[in-house]
C-alpha cells in the first residue's frame, strides 16, 4: 500500500468525483457502494460490476493508492472506524438542542483561543513567512478549504495538504523560513504523520482540541480550541467541522483585517 495514502474512503471519493464515467471512477463507485464488505470483495466482483478489464481494475488500484487488489481487503477496517466518527455523537444521544448548546460552547472556547498570545503569534506568522502550508486531517479538509480560497483574495496563497496525501516531499523541503500549520482536533492524525513533521524545518503551529504532550512534541507552538479531544468521542465530528470552520474564519478575520488599506491590492496589481 502506498505509504502517503492514509484511508481509503477518501481516495475512492477523489476519483468517483473527478470522473465517474471513467474504468476508474467505475470501479471506485462500486468498492463504494460495498465498503462496507471490502474485504470479501474478489476481483472478479468488481470487473463484472464496474464493467472492467483486468487491466483497467490494475491501473485503478494504482491510481488509489493501493499496491494490489489484495489491499482492498486489508482497508476492510475503515468501515467501523468511519461509521463511529460520523454516528458516535448521534449514538450518545445528541439531539438537535444538545448540538446547538455544544456548539455555542465550542465557539466560546474559540473565541477565548483568538484572544490569546499565540492565535496572535499564527497570524503574524501568515504574514510574514516566506509560505504556508497546512496539514490537516480529513475530517476538516473541507472547511480549511473555505479558508484557503478567502485567503486567495487577501494575496496569499495557502498550501492545503491532507494526512490521506501528505506530500512527503514537499513537507521535507519546507525551511525555517516557511510556515507549517497543522490541523488536528484529536491529535489523531498528527500522530502517523509524527515522523514527517519531525524531519521538517519549518515553523511549526499545530492547532487542536488536544494538549497530549506527545502530539506537542514537534511543534513550536499550539493554539488550542479543548485539552482532552480523543479520536472517536461523540464530540469530535463536531470539534473538527463546526470548531474547524468557526477557528479559521476568525484566523482570517483577523488577517484580512491587520492589513487595512492594503487588502486586496495584490490582486489587482
Amino acid at each position: 500500500m502506498d505509504r502517503s495514502r492514509r484511508n481509503l474512503l477518501t481516495s475512492l471519493l477523489a476519483a468517483y468525483n473527478a470522473d465517474p464515467g471513467s474504468p476508474t471512477g467505475r470501479v471506485a463507485a462500486y468498492l463504494l457502494e460495498h465498503f462496507g464488505s471490502l474485504s470479501q470483495i474478489s476481483s472478479r466482483d468488481v470487473m463484472a460490476a464496474a464493467d472492467v478489464t483486468r487491466p483497467e481494475l490494475r491501473s485503478a488500484v494504482t491510481a488509489l493508492g493501493l499496491a494490489d487488489f489484495a489491499d482492498v481487503a486489508r482497508c476492510g477496517g475503515e468501515w467501523p472506524l468511519f461509521r463511529d466518527y460520523f454516528l458516535a455523537y448521534m449514538a450518545s444521544g445528541g439531539d438537535a438542542g444538545r448540538l446547538r448548546s455544544e456548539i455555542d460552547r465550542l465557539y466560546d472556547s474559540v473565541d477565548a483561543a483568538m484572544d490569546t498570545p499565540m492565535a496572535a503569534s499564527l497570524v503574524s506568522s501568515l504574514h510574514g513567512a516566506r509560505s504556508v502550508t497546512v496539514l490537516t486531517a480529513d475530517s476538516s479538509a473541507a472547511a480549511l478549504g473555505e479558508f484557503q480560497r478567502a485567503m486567495v483574495m487577501e494575496g496569499r496563497l495557502v498550501r492545503l495538504v491532507s494526512e490521506s496525501d501528505p506530500k512527503e516531499a514537499l513537507l521535507a523541503s519546507l525551511g525555517p523560513a516557511d510556515l507549517l500549520v497543522a490541523v488536528s482536533t484529536s491529535g489523531g492524525s498528527v500522530k502517523r504523520c509524527l515522523d514527517l513533521l519531525e524531519g521538517c524545518e519549518a515553523w511549526k503551529v499545530l492547532v487542536s482540541a488536544c494538549d497530549d504532550e506527545l502530539v506537542q512534541t514537534p511543534f513550536d507552538d499550539a493554539l488550542l480550541i479543548g485539552h482532552a479531544m480523543a479520536e472517536g468521542e461523540p464530540l469530535h465530528r463536531v470539534f473538527a467541522t463546526y470548531g474547524v470552520a468557526y477557528l479559521f474564519d476568525r484566523i482570517f478575520a483577523e488577517y484580512a483585517g491587520e492589513r487595512g488599506p492594503e487588502r486586496g491590492r495584490a490582486g489587482a496589481e
